[in-house]
């Protein structure tokens, strides 16, 4: 899967570093306003393609959008991914307003059976064994299962956003 990430902050940086250990997922792109920075991050990690804007990058041939960016940007942008026909990962929140999350939601409904996949990263240090995750699913740590939102989770290990951790990627199937 042709992935763009966009964000080359701490949590993309941390989304990268799980990614690299994803036989299947390929990183074709890094969204980032500050082009200098983002071109040092792309160049670390092999980053073939840099964009200074969401835009650009969905008119690529990238499958899939993982969104660090701040919560205000989220729902706009997640839209935009859906309309482009991306799946998208979202790091929480989801929106910044109820309104701005039932708007994600109406989008992604129709499209759903296109099979496009909108996903919150979700994840619950206390609780890995989370009531409702069906039986043919494992989780490789602490994590929850997003049954309305799409069937790939990805769990994360972190004690901080610039703290140390290790990354653990992770399939749910339906």
């Amino acid at each position: 899967m042709k992935i763009v990430v966009v964000g080359p902050g701490a949590f993309g940086i941390k989304h990268l570093d799980g990614l690299k250990n994803i036989d299947s997922a390929e990183v074709v792109g890094l969204v980032g306003r500050d082009a200098a920075k983002t071109q040092a991050v792309a160049d670390e990690y092999a980053i073939p393609n840099v964009y200074t804007s969401l835009e650009e990058a969905l008119e690529s041939d990238a499958d899939a959008v993982i969104l660090c960016t701040p919560t205000q940007m989220h729902a706009a942008q997640a839209i935009a991914c859906m309309k482009a026909g991306k799946h998208v990962q979202v790091e929480i929140p989801l929106a910044d307003s109820w309104e701005d999350a039932q708007e994600c939601l109406e989008m992604w409904q129709p499209l759903k059976i296109n099979g496009v996949k909108m996903q919150l990263e979700i994840y619950l240090p206390s609780n890995p064994l989370t009531p409702g995750r069906p039986a043919n699913t494992r989780l490789a740590g602490p994590g929850i299962y997003c049954p309305n939102l799409g069937s790939y989770l990805y769990t994360r290990f972190s004690s901080s956003a610039l703290g140390s951790s290790t990354t653990s990627p992770n399939l749910a199937t339906r």
